[in-house]
């Protein structure tokens, strides 16, 4: 019985965990575009996503394609890929939504000139 939610948890795609024996791990692309090992716990797993408790950071960059030629302490040549909130689980949408919505700077009213800017003077905006 669950007693509370994870805060702060990673949200990776569930093919790029890999298992060994009992032991589950991802690989990255660490410095200088190195790859590297890292063994992770995991939590949950829906819809083709698991929640990572800890092992790696939000800055890691995970490998999801190409795991089969990925050797450790090889180079790698990385394409950086991002996902939007619809790709998500249904679980994990409104909590994506409500984060990106809280980190949207507020806009002033359009009406209202910026810092004493008059509207006529555009790159004063």
């Amino acid at each position: 019985m669950p007693v509370s939610d994870l805060q702060d948890a990673l949200l990776i795609p569930a093919r790029a965990v890999l298992r060994d024996r009992d032991i589950s791990f991802v690989m990255i692309v660490g410095e200088h575009n190195l790859v590297q090992r890292r063994d992770v716990n995991l939590r949950d797993q829906q819809a083709g996503w698991v929640v990572i408790r800890d092992g790696i950071e939000e800055t890691d960059r995970v490998i999801t394609d190409g795991l089969q030629r990925s050797r450790v302490e090889t180079p790698a040549d990385p394409c950086v890929y991002s996902t939007d909130s619809k790709d998500l689980p249904p679980a994990f949408q409104l909590s994506a939504a409500q984060l990106s919505a809280a980190e949207q700077p507020s806009k002033p009213p359009s009406n209202k000139p910026i810092d004493g800017a008059d509207a006529s003077n555009e790159e004063s905006r």
